[in-house]
């Protein structure tokens, strides 16, 4: 609504968008053709902004998306395994994600897998309810059967299967997989298969992650990075290091406990035993030169004598002025021919 169209492209004005969390949503209500095929959409936003300099320029974000047009049925399955690494004696999940791409009802639909090896499926705990195990106790190789009967097009759902991970495993790795079949009421339709796994560790496992108070943050700006770590593993940890290797074109103003490198900060302990965890934090004053538009890249490890983890990265943007961003999606994500879609 709101926005106006010719020659095939929909055009909106946008009188002011505010900074950090001023998004916007369009919608436009579309019809697929009325073939079978595919159609590609695009979405681009441009602006010109006034920086602090008194400079103006132009600044766009662009995305595509890809909307195929058919009335099948289509599965999908996908699977996660966690924890990774896990430790002998876990609780290990594993999630089958499965869905109906298609327009149309699937039905028959069945996913079938085997328990992983040194591994005891607990079927009180997965869900849903409707698991059927080839034995009892639900032991590695044992095929386990979910029928799922008809999967409306369109929709989704999970299958969360609960494994007991032996005390006395040796592996070093625990894998699963699983298959999803179903028909279109007549032909049997193109099955899906989707596998995982995960590390076992017998010792420490170590564990950071990072996130910052904002996304943005200008020129002279500060930004502060909270940092969380633990062993979640069997034994202690020795001679335990936490370094911070802060980005280009920032400096440190705080870090509690830390002491300076040549890269950034660094915190370090003689051991982190089973199951201890904390927090640290980082802040970082942006220099006035830096780089409008640059990604600060903080790159936080924890490390002991035989192992080194890394955070994910958080990404904070330098920004002076107004920020686009962009973000294109069709619903329903398959089109059928000559029916609405968003």
């Amino acid at each position: 609504a709101g926005g106006t169209e010719s020659g095939g492209v929909i055009t909106w004005n946008v009188a002011e968008l505010a900074p950090v969390n001023g998004a916007t949503q369009l919608v436009a209500s579309l019809r697929a053709p009325n073939a079978v095929g595919g159609i590609e959409l695009t979405a681009e936003a441009t602006t010109s902004v006034t920086l602090a300099s008194g400079n103006s320029r132009e600044i766009s974000a662009r995305v595509t998306e890809s909307l195929r047009v058919d009335d099948a049925p289509v599965l999908d399955l996908q699977l996660t395994m966690s924890p990774d690494p896990a430790a002998p004696g876990d609780e290990l999940a594993m999630a089958f994600t499965y869905q109906n791409v298609g327009y149309l009802p699937a039905q028959a639909v069945t996913l079938t897998f085997k328990v992983p090896v040194d591994t005891t499926m607990d079927l009180d705990k997965s869900s849903p309810d409707i698991g059927v195990c080839s034995a009892d106790p639900c032991v590695e190789d044992e095929t386990v059967t979910y029928n799922l009967g008809t999967l409306q097009g369109q929709s989704s759902g999970v299958v969360r299967v609960a494994l007991d991970l032996d005390n006395n495993t040796t592996k070093l790795a625990i894998a699963g997989a699983g298959a999803l079949t179903g028909t279109d009421g007549i032909n049997a339709l193109l099955p899906q298969a989707a596998s995982a796994k995960v590390q076992v560790v017998t010792g420490p496992i170590l564990v950071v992650t990072q996130r910052a108070d904002r996304d943005y943050v200008p020129p002279g700006g500060l930004v502060t990075y909270q940092i969380d770590y633990e062993n979640r593993g069997l034994a202690a940890a020795t001679s335990v290091v936490l370094d911070d290797v802060i980005p280009a074109d920032t400096r440190v103003q705080a870090a509690p406990g830390a002491s300076e490198t040549d890269s950034g900060v660094r915190w370090s302990t003689n051991s982190l035993t089973e199951g201890q965890s904390g927090s640290v934090m980082t802040r970082l004053e942006v220099t006035g030169n830096a780089v409008v538009g640059a990604t600060l890249g903080n790159v936080v490890a924890l490390s002991d004598a035989n192992q080194t983890v890394y955070a994910e990265p958080y990404d904070v943007v330098v920004t002076d002025g107004a920020v686009l961003a962009t973000n294109l999606d069709t619903f329903p994500s398959v089109g059928a021919p000559g029916k609405p879609y968003l």
